[in-house]
């Protein structure tokens, strides 16, 4: 992870690439590139990463990767999405429950829709359909 301690956190943002996400989720690097292609498809501008290319120090060969601005505890969400996913290589409950644990610990309890519903009393409560 590219952390700088010595630095204020104004002057070097939070980075994380997507080799770091691979290594500590324990899974392939691309799985994850195919995991943030679809990401990055659904948000569209809002996807807060560049793609770039990295070189391996050894064979000099060019390998796409992410690099993504990150807030430090929003890693430990990545961590419980990751580990909570069924998949061969990287399924474990318990690092995904500690790692939500950890996030929950920092943000707070996720809003669930009762509580999101009854602080919205300026808006009608009806489901549209669009057609």
């Amino acid at each position: 992870m590219s952390v700088n301690s010595t630095l204020s956190p104004a002057a070097a943002p939070l980075t994380m690439s997507s080799r770091d996400i691979a290594e500590l989720t324990g899974k392939d690097h691309r799985h994850v590139l195919r995991d943030l292609d679809v990401l990055r498809g659904q948000l569209g501008d809002m996807f807060a990463g560049s793609a770039q290319t990295w070189t391996h120090p050894q064979n000099s060969q060019r390998y796409p990767e992410y690099v993504l601005d990150s807030h430090a505890y929003l890693v430990y969400w990545a961590l419980h999405k990751a580990f909570s996913q069924p998949d061969s290589d990287g399924f474990d409950p318990q690092r995904a429950a500690t790692a939500e644990a950890t996030f929950t610990g920092y943000f707070g309890a996720r809003p669930d829709a009762d509580m999101r519903r009854s602080t919205r009393h300026d808006e009608p409560q009806v489901n549209i359909g669009y057609f």
